[in-house]
């Protein structure tokens, strides 16, 4: 069991400090804000990412971590 975001919760927070999508890779959305860029992997196909990859994203761009509704997934 993994703790989980909800991918809809990650993508509403980035939207919340200012960030757009800005474009995608094969594996990862780009988000832009004033210059500044964070790289979120994408979620898996039921929308959810492990906490920690979120954490992960936010954390390599400097940006504060939410309180996340965290839930137990596979």
């Amino acid at each position: 069991m993994i703790a989980c975001v909800a991918f809809v919760d990650v993508e509403a927070e980035l939207h919340r400090l200012g960030f757009r999508r800005w474009g995608q890779t094969q594996t990862h959305y780009a988000y832009r804000s004033n210059g500044e860029f964070v790289f979120v992997k994408m979620p898996n196909v039921h929308g959810y990412l492990p906490e920690s990859v979120v954490n992960e994203a936010f954390n390599a761009a400097e940006l504060p971590l939410p309180d996340w509704n965290v839930f137990w997934g596979d």
